[in-house]
């Protein structure tokens, strides 16, 4: 058709009706006539694997697609000179979707929680080409939170969803720009940051922004793609991590020289345990600070194997202080215990613990042993943490 010249044809109706074109070379004496409707169609692939906009453009290059419409009524003006004109191939463009999530509730969870956050990265359905040169750079709740052992694991997974590689990262934290390998049209990636939140912030009304930030090449140019996610974490706890169930004393021989004498635990390593979760572990924050706070303890009275109790002239709990300070421990709360929290963070400072040399701390005490029988005598006993300014 590159010959043709159409300046004298009358009618162009139906010309290209059902006729399937790879290529269109049209010359300079080629026109097509503005009222008539000849039906051209796009064009068809050159190679199979081919994707098509479905659009006509010329074969150099030299100008943008048109619509079989468009070419139509445009041809011979603008860009549509005379020459060879084929299908628009789809550009082999990759496009990278990016997600943040995290394992716990952002309402839910306090300083010191185990915590992973994961960022997704996936081929959109639009995308048609290998995604090269991959970093992701993340912010991760106020930049921060506290690897564990396992730090970073970079994983791919196939179309399928199955795992192709694994990759676990030891060297580098949170802020730190990790390297993603190259992701064919399907392929997918998933980075896991698996740690402790660690962060805490004054004001729950602050917008606690997380960050990951995706930079690739998408087979035309270097490109970025980013997603935030708003994440807040609670004061930590401050209580007891762990409290044994029984102290146990030894036996006594109730001869008659016994009298106001002190049993001995048998638990040489008896202990309180505190976990102290509160305050910020970045800088002092003088409106979610760790407050001083102190052990207090109070008991009942013993009883006898009947339960029957026993008055504290015959038998009763004791508390001896460093110092050699012995105080009765009765049903009025006593502070055995306290603690200055002065320079603390809970990263540092999270694990406390209360124990005792054998010669102080909790005894029992005899003071009458002739109100005793050869039996097992037992107390409660109940410890509490305080804290105050």
């Amino acid at each position: 058709m590159s010959s043709w010249d159409t300046t004298k044809v009358t009618a162009m109706n139906r010309m290209f009706s059902n006729v399937s074109l790879k290529k269109l070379t049209l010359g300079n004496k080629f026109r097509f006539r503005s009222n008539d409707k000849p039906e051209l169609g796009a064009p068809i692939k050159i190679n199979l694997d081919d994707e098509l906009t479905g659009n006509w453009i010329r074969e150099d290059g030299k100008s943008i697609g048109y619509t079989p419409e468009q070419f139509v009524t445009t041809y011979g003006n603008k860009d549509l000179t005379p020459g060879t004109y084929i299908a628009e191939v789809k550009k082999k463009e990759s496009k990278l979707n990016v997600n943040l999530i995290f394992n716990k509730n952002s309402q839910e969870i306090s300083v010191g929680e185990d915590l992973t956050a994961t960022v997704k990265i996936t081929h959109t359905v639009e995308s048609l080409a290998k995604a090269t040169n991959i970093s992701l750079k993340s912010d991760l709740v106020a930049g921060s939170m506290v690897l564990n052992d396992e730090g970073i694991v970079v994983q791919v997974f196939n179309e399928d969803g199955t795992l192709k590689k694994e990759i676990p990262i030891k060297d580098k934290q949170p802020s730190d720009t990790i390297d993603i390998p190259d992701l064919e049209k399907g392929e997918y990636a998933q980075v896991m940051y698996i740690g402790k939140a660690w962060n805490n912030v004054s004001d729950k009304t602050e917008n606690h922004l997380s960050k990951a930030t995706v930079s690739y090449n998408n087979g035309l140019k270097e490109t970025t793609s980013v997603v935030t996610n708003n994440f807040y974490i609670k004061n930590g706890p401050h209580g007891f991590l762990k409290v044994p169930n029984v102290i146990t004393y030894g036996e006594v021989e109730l001869n008659a020289n016994l009298k106001e004498s002190l049993v001995n635990r048998q638990e040489k390593d008896w202990e309180l345990s505190i976990n102290d979760l509160r305050g910020t572990n970045k800088d002092f924050d003088e409106t979610v600070k760790r407050q001083n706070w102190r052990i207090t303890a109070k008991a009942g009275l013993f009883n006898d194997s009947k339960g029957n109790e026993v008055l504290p002239s015959i038998l009763t709990l004791v508390y001896l202080a460093e110092d050699g300070t012995e105080t009765e421990i009765n049903s009025d709360s006593f502070d055995i215990f306290s603690h200055d929290v002065a320079g603390e963070t809970p990263i540092n400072d999270s694990k406390h613990s209360l124990k005792w040399q054998e010669d102080k701390g909790i005894k029992a005490k005899i003071y009458n042993r002739g109100g005793l029988k050869s039996e097992d005598y037992q107390a409660s006993i109940n410890f509490e943490i305080v804290a105050a300014p």
